[in-house]
């Protein structure tokens, strides 16, 4: 450790917000910014870069990205490095290291290092190993998903997570599961935990019901569904307007709305799926889309809502089931990732059924919907998991591996 008062952290992650992009990976941020109140932080979030990228719309934005920023309080580095999308994996090791190489030498040569923190996992891990060995550090790296594992896919991302996770000195799972499947390949971490995410409990708390459906413009007699999360397959929105179809054929009920918050993802699109369901059941006036909802107005849904749905067939440690409890609202969980974790950390906050069961959730639906909450008690039982909370547990982290 160095002889400074504080540990000096160099984050490296492929994963990170930015100007252009500002809720990509934001979870990650948010922890870095609680972590950076009690340490010095840098962070480096290399910018996948090809020629071609300006004839696709999603990547055009990519090169109005700064090569370095400062995103509340944070100072962030974005280098670029050549990435062919699907193609060449391999290749992008060396491109990513020399990305970072670059950005280390011109602006971090010599300063003290005493943790490389990883947050996501290829092409990261195989220069956070290097870094490691170069600066005599410590390597943490943590599991936000499934997909960081690359499990079953039996390619060279698969192969190179496993290989390198070998290296790491301390692993962090958002959920006790990633935790665990990924421990299979860290045989050499000296710290093995799971840290789920925290949530802004000061922006996320508990508002009167009546006054977020005014300035919403819902109705107040209706029974409100709310979801939120990217237009795509994972996120099992087809199976809550399944559940739904059950309870409008079984128990008569016109009266419930369902609204859906979000986009296309970066995983697809799923609206055309969705839409046909929507349509074959005459379910037009009872399925919502009212799109991309900015952040600021997220508390007034989650508050609007009777039950909040997070129906997903995969998550890590899912931020808007930590957003919607800490406002109170009622919610039915799928059983993946660290949901039921979530749920089951204080009393009363709802009801986690298996997943891709939408019978299951139709009946939690109904159990929530004919059920008494205290709502401001139960945001009140929430707000101490906050990112303090969550960045607190991960400066433990960094303390023990130091000790190993």
């Amino acid at each position: 450790m160095s002889s400074s008062s504080k540990l000096n952290v160099l984050v490296l992650s492929y994963l990170y917000p930015n100007s252009e992009f500002p809720n990509h990976g934001v979870f990650v941020h948010n922890r870095i910014k609680a972590i950076a109140k009690k340490v010095n932080i840098t962070v480096i979030n290399p910018i996948p870069w090809f020629p071609l990228y300006r004839f696709f719309d999603h990547y055009k934005k990519y090169s109005a990205i700064p090569s370095e920023e400062i995103i509340e309080g944070v100072k962030v580095y974005h280098p670029r490095f050549l990435s062919i999308p699907k193609f060449f994996k391999s290749l992008e090791i060396n491109s990513y290291k020399n990305a970072v190489q670059t950005i280390y030498e011109r602006e971090l040569l010599g300063q003290p290092i005493d943790i490389i923190d990883l947050h996501w996992t290829f092409p990261d891990l195989p220069t956070g190993i290097y870094l490691k060995q170069r600066l005599k550090a410590k390597l943490i790296t943590t599991i936000r998903g499934n997909e960081a594992l690359h499990l079953g896919e039996g390619n060279f991302s698969e192969r190179c997570v496993a290989e390198h996770l070998k290296h790491t000195d301390g692993l962090i799972g958002v959920s006790e599961d990633l935790e665990r499947l990924a421990s299979m390949h860290a045989k050499n971490a000296a710290v093995l935990t799971a840290i789920r995410n925290g949530v802004d409990t000061e922006r996320f708390t508990y508002i009167e019901q009546h006054l977020c459906r005014e300035k919403l413009s819902i109705p107040q007699d209706k029974k409100i569904i709310f979801s939120v999360g990217s237009i795509i397959h994972r996120k099992g929105f087809d199976l809550t307007i399944k559940a739904l179809i059950d309870i409008k054929r079984s128990q008569g009920i016109e009266n419930i709305r369902f609204y859906i918050g979000g986009s296309v993802g970066h995983e697809g699109d799923y609206t055309q799926e969705l839409m046909a369901l929507i349509n074959q059941h005459n379910l037009k006036d009872t399925v919502i889309f009212p799109g991309q909802i900015s952040n600021s107005d997220l508390a007034y849904w989650y508050n609007a809502a009777d039950v909040f749905c997070l129906s997903s067939r995969g998550e890590g440690s899912p931020n808007v089931l930590t957003e919607a409890l800490a406002c109170g609202t009622p919610s039915v969980v799928a059983d993946v990732g660290a949901s039921r974790e979530v749920l089951e950390s204080e009393p009363d906050q709802g009801v986690c059924v298996p997943p891709d069961d939408h019978e299951a959730l139709r009946d939690g639906i109904l159990l929530l919907l004919s059920s008494e909450t205290d709502r401001k008690l139960c945001s009140d039982n929430f707000s101490k998991y906050t990112w303090e909370w969550c960045g607190d547990k991960v400066i433990d982290v960094y303390h023990q591996v130091l000790e190993a």
